[in-house]
């Protein structure tokens, strides 16, 4: 993992991403301080042609400065959302240190323009550290109130 902070970055090969724009008012989160909640591999049965595919469950929370200045500043929770991507045709994975907290630095995802190909890499600050590549990168879900 490279210890450079990943950026901000509105990934058009994910499918489902439309439903993350809208909860985050058209923003692409960052997801710094984000939490790895669930990391989940299938390798599926042994039928030709079946994939490994991932699941993660990631709980980003966004906060606002309230009272700026005064002695009643306070940072305010004001959007708590669970996103779930699934991930088919892994390959090359690499994870570590999945603990009971996984808060990661950010999630970037890249597409190789001759493969198809898309590369995720989720650089943690504690806990979870992962990357692989994918054939296909999907959001399945995403639930408020987290």
């Amino acid at each position: 993992m490279s210890n450079a902070r990943p950026h901000m970055q509105m990934p058009v090969q994910i499918h489902g991403n439309s439903v993350v724009l809208a909860e985050f008012d058209g923003v692409w989160p960052s997801f710094h301080d984000a939490e790895i909640l669930r990391f989940e591999l299938d390798r599926g049965d042994s039928t030709p042609g079946r994939k490994v595919v991932a699941e993660l469950r990631v709980h980003v929370r966004r906060y606002e400065s309230r009272g700026a200045g005064t002695a009643d500043y306070h940072q305010a929770l004001v959007k708590s959302v669970l996103i779930d991507f699934r991930f088919s045709g892994i390959e090359d994975l690499s994870v570590s240190d999945f603990n009971h907290q996984n808060v990661i630095d950010g999630i970037i995802l890249s597409a190789d323009e001759k493969s198809g190909r898309v590369s995720v890499e989720i650089a943690g600050i504690y806990g979870f550290d992962g990357q692989w590549t994918c054939d296909h990168a999907e959001v399945v879900r995403v639930t408020r109130g987290a």
